[in-house]
């Protein structure tokens, strides 16, 4: 997600495409807060691939992301 909104930026630049919120609704049908629940969720997670292997929801990692955000943080843990 996060590549792709790299993408649309550098063609939004450009004239090519439209606005962020109404491109990811045609192309997917999420509406605006989904998106951004995902894109946060996204930047957190994005340098921890091995999250994809936990099995766990994403609406637990939603619910859980300012603990998850401490912990990536915390040298202690991670």
């Amino acid at each position: 997600m996060n590549v792709r909104f790299e993408i649309h930026q550098a063609e939004k630049k450009n004239g090519l495409v439209p606005y962020w919120e109404h491109w990811i609704k045609e192309i997917t049908s999420l509406g605006k807060s989904q998106d951004a629940r995902l894109h946060q969720i996204s930047r957190l997670l994005a340098p921890y691939l091995k999250f994809k292997q936990l099995g766990v929801s994403f609406t637990e990692i939603f619910e859980r992301r300012h603990f998850i955000q401490h912990m990536l943080q915390d040298e202690n843990i991670a």
